[in-house]
């Protein structure tokens, strides 16, 4: 593949509706951990945060069908973490952090933040892989395959 091809393969890569998939992904599921705590205020969604960070670097990552580059890769777990982070602290605020952790932490919102922290180093584990594999089982299919 010659410099130009590989220029116009990564132009039709960066179109905006590709960009913004990462943080609808992280919003999307944001959204639905807030939706779920006002239903069951006193339940602890353990995951919520975890996937909440990653979303944003994994939906990046299969948009692409590359692997990132670091700023790439450093801009979506910032991203994803932040939604992570401001859906924790309007949350906690709101008092629907109440319930039971895993590790008899000292409360909920702090073993958010340990989710995502572990979604942060999960989320450049999964931008920064150079390999195919079941993650992204389409990875290398041209845009005429899809």
């Amino acid at each position: 593949m010659t410099r130009q091809e590989t220029h116009e393969v990564d132009s039709r890569h960066d179109s905006p509706a590709r960009r913004l998939a990462g943080p609808a992904a992280s919003s999307t599921i944001a959204a639905v951990w807030v939706l779920l705590t006002f239903w069951r205020p006193t339940a602890t969604f353990h995951f919520a945060p975890l996937l909440v960070t990653v979303a944003w670097p994994y939906a990046s990552r299969s948009q692409l069908g590359r692997a990132t580059t670091r700023a790439e890769a450093t801009g979506a777990v910032a991203g994803g973490a932040a939604v992570s982070l401001l859906a924790t602290l309007a949350l906690a605020l709101a008092g629907h952090l109440d319930g039971p952790t895993f590790w008899e932490s000292p409360d909920a919102p702090f073993e958010a933040v340990l989710m995502t922290g572990i979604g942060v180093l999960w989320g450049l584990r999964v931008t920064t892989r150079r390999r195919e594999g079941a993650m992204l089982a389409n990875e290398g299919v041209s845009d005429q395959q899809r």
